[in-house]
């Protein structure tokens, strides 16, 4: 073999071992679907890194997931009777990837996220009571659900998005922000902390609100009947209200109410301010 022929396999040879390391380190980034076993279930849990499509369909529930093959295996099912649990392994060693996960379900009772999930949702979900609960960076989007009851629970830099038809009882903290477009309302309860943000929009009988520590209600083209308002810490609510309104206003915070209710009780504090439109 002479000198040239020499050079050349050694840099075919060369290349095949460059190119054998490159696929060893990129952990194998072909994508799969893998369908994961599942029989009918109402309430779902998800936790860790994920972009998540729940579809409201009618016949057998299914979930699958689009992701490399060596993420895939980080990722588990776990199901006890009508209670699904999704967990994607804390440690991971895909950080920069993030599984496609697609939920078909019938029906839905609660829908709890945990590090960082994102889901959309597409349908009307139908229940007597719905629970929510949202942590750590997780937001739901396009959320619609008719029940009787609703309890909504955003936390740690969370966020929902969602319309809502039935009671409606809403916490908020940390940082966390709600939008929701209220139908058939017939009673709200909020509660904010915690540089929190929300926005509703709708109408409804009667509002029970509290916020506090840097929090905000924007809800001016919200109409309810009657309302309840406590306001404190250099937090700040705009309020549609057409019958009766109670408030308290302190630490720098600020009121505002479009309409002309009755006030039944009213107490505002020298650095906090109370407008009327």
């Amino acid at each position: 073999m002479d000198k040239k022929q020499s050079t050349k396999l050694l840099l075919a040879i060369a290349s095949l071992f460059v190119v054998a390391i490159a696929s060893s380190c990129s952990g194998n980034k072909q994508q799969v679907n893998k369908n994961l076993p599942v029989s009918d279930f109402t309430l779902l849990n998800i936790e860790g890194k994920m972009d998540v499509e729940l579809i409201q369909a009618v016949g057998s529930p299914s979930i699958t997931v689009l992701a490399s093959e060596g993420l895939l295996k980080e990722i588990t099912l776990n199901q006890r009777g009508a209670e699904v649990t999704i967990v994607r392994k804390k440690g991971m060693s895909f950080r920069d990837e993030e599984p496609r996960v697609t939920i078909r379900v019938n029906k839905l009772d609660e829908i709890k996220l945990n590090n960082d999930v994102d889901v959309r949702s597409t349908g009307l979900f139908t229940t007597e009571t719905m629970l929510v609960k949202l942590s750590n960076d997780c937001e739901l989007k396009n959320f619609k659900v008719s029940a009787n009851t609703n309890n909504l629970n955003i936390d740690r830099k969370s966020d929902l998005d969602g319309s809502f038809t039935g009671d409606v009882n809403l916490e908020v903290n940390k940082d966390s922000e709600a939008s929701l477009s209220l139908e058939g309302i017939s009673g709200i309860a909020l509660n904010a902390s915690g540089d929190s943000e929300v926005k509703m929009y709708g109408r409804a009988r009667d509002l029970t609100l509290s916020l506090i520590k840097n929090s905000s209600l924007e809800a001016g083209t919200l109409e309810v009947q009657s309302a309840t308002v406590s306001i404190q810490g250099n937090s700040e609510a705009e309020i549609g209200v057409k019958e009766n309104l109670n408030y308290s206003v302190s630490g720098r915070s600020k009121l505002v109410i479009n309409g002309n209710p009755t006030i039944d009780k009213g107490d505002l504090s020298r650095n906090s301010t109370f407008i009327t439109r």
